[in-house]
């Protein structure tokens, strides 16, 4: 992959220190033919400075013969973008499951003009919270909900990517108010937590959300309130109105009872089943194409979900029935 030069800004806020003491050379990139040395954290990165655009002082400091530029970012962020530019590095989700590393990229591409990497990692944000409810579902049960969506909020108001925040602040409704708070904490040490109106968007959504789970919740089962009491108790999310609860019916149709068998529990006959899965999926697909208004969000490229992939069929184990 070809990239061009990066301009390297060495604007450290707590000023240039006059002397080098304890500089340890980073392990993966430390080219003795290079000749420039990048600090961050008090680690060095020795690179070919024809790669980088770097301001030099005319008092720059020299390690054998080698300008020496002092950067604020983090050792691990700068490291990440490095690995990227010289080595190209492929993003893998898999191996990030708190996007530290999206964060890394995505934050220095954005703050050194690196347009391709910055585009690249923009996608891979996207793919994560995606604008069709099909691809959220598979996505959502892939990871479910941690404090990392707080970084993917930030990250997309950072780039102006307003198709991830409909269900990157969803996400976040459906985490305990202290993670909220608290915030998403990176490997790094870096911690990023809400602005003041996303904090406020995702409290008052995650009320209104809670209400209509209850409100669905009963309206479904109004013929049998204890189940859909035992539903309320059993869910973790309680704000989830995108949740499905193919595993939760299925268990009632096939045993008569809730998902642990109690004894004396309500039971679902086949329609019944079909009757609860229809009446919820409604419910899901209104609130997944109202979503952004919910969120004040306008995103041109949401996709409006339709009940026609709507199955009458009981007989699937599939959490994919409400699709």
């Amino acid at each position: 992959m070809n990239h061009k030069r990066v301009r390297l800004d060495s604007n450290d806020p707590t000023g240039r220190p006059t002397a080098i003491t304890g500089l340890r050379h980073d392990g993966q990139l430390w080219y003795e033919d290079g000749n420039v040395i990048l600090v961050a954290s008090g680690i060095g990165f020795r690179v070919i400075q024809q790669l980088f655009c770097v301001p030099q002082p005319p008092d720059s400091q020299l390690i054998d013969g080698c300008p020496v530029v002092h950067l604020s970012d983090t050792a691990i962020a700068l490291q990440e973008l490095l690995l990227v530019l010289l080595r190209g590095k492929r993003y893998s989700e898999q191996d990030d499951p708190e996007l530290d590393f999206l964060s890394y990229r995505i934050r220095l591409a954005h703050k050194y003009g690196v347009e391709d990497i910055l585009e690249e990692s923009v996608q891979a944000l996207e793919e994560l919270y995606p604008t069709s409810l099909a691809s959220w579902d598979q996505v959502r049960y892939e990871r479910g909900f941690t404090s990392r969506t707080i970084t993917a909020v930030n990250l997309a108001r950072l780039t102006n990517t307003c198709s991830v925040l409909p269900t990157a602040l969803y996400a976040c409704c459906q985490l305990p108010v202290r993670v909220l708070f608290n915030g998403a904490v990176h490997a790094d040490g870096t911690i990023d937590t809400l602005s003041p109106g996303d904090m406020i968007t995702c409290m008052e959504a995650k009320v209104l959300f809670t209400r209509k789970h209850m409100e669905n919740t009963v309206e479904a089962f109004f013929l049998a309130r204890q189940l859909a009491l035992a539903y309320t108790t059993m869910t973790h999310t309680e704000a989830g109105l995108l949740e499905v609860w193919d595993s939760f019916l299925e268990a009632c149709r096939r045993r008569g009872g809730l998902a642990n068998g109690t004894p004396g529990s309500p039971r679902l006959c086949n329609d019944g089943v079909r009757d609860v899965r229809r009446h919820l999926r409604h419910h899901r697909v209104a609130m997944w194409n109202a979503l952004p208004q919910v969120m004040g969000i306008e995103v041109e490229t949401w996709v409006l979900a339709g009940l026609d992939s709507d199955s009458d069929s009981d007989s699937s184990d599939s959490d994919s029935d409400l699709d």
